[in-house]
């Protein structure tokens, strides 16, 4: 009985720090993919839009060129200042996602499935790849790079 006791104590000790280990390692890597974002990317290319947005075609074309620069304590977009946003990743299936808040699907984004989302408090900004990202302003989709220095 006492074998059993020390290997059910041993085995459980090891499903512990098993777990505790892959905790870390899933926080690690969101805070590692949110790190990334952090940086000033340019808008390239209107993508799509909602059915009712807060800009017109002409005022969204106007944007291309523009940077937004996100920042761990905000984000700023022309003369707009974003509250400090948690950075909070979330992997979705895009048109799920898309049809639900947007009422869009994703042939025109062409995000990855899954993709991941991420709210900063006055966009939200869909991840294509380390370089490339999907913005959303006023309601237009708007496809973003990494402004290199």
């Amino acid at each position: 009985m006492a074998l059993i006791k020390y290997t059910y104590k041993r085995h459980s000790t090891a499903i512990f720090a098993a777990i505790v280990i892959l905790a870390s390692f899933f926080s690690t890597c969101q805070a590692v993919e949110a790190n990334f974002l952090v940086g000033e990317w340019r808008l390239v290319k209107v993508l799509d839009s909602v059915a009712i947005t807060a800009l017109d075609d002409k005022a969204a074309r106007a944007l291309l060129g523009q940077s937004i620069r996100i920042r761990p304590d905000g984000a700023i977009f022309g003369k707009e200042k974003c509250q400090p946003t948690e950075l909070e990743a979330l992997d979705v299936e895009p048109n799920i996602y898309l049809a639900s808040e947007a009422g869009i699907d994703n042939s025109k984004l062409k995000l990855p499935n899954p993709v991941t989302v991420f709210d900063i408090s006055c966009a939200t900004v869909f991840v294509k790849n380390r370089n490339r990202m999907v913005v959303t302003w006023g309601g237009y989709f708007f496809d973003a790079v990494r402004a290199h220095r």
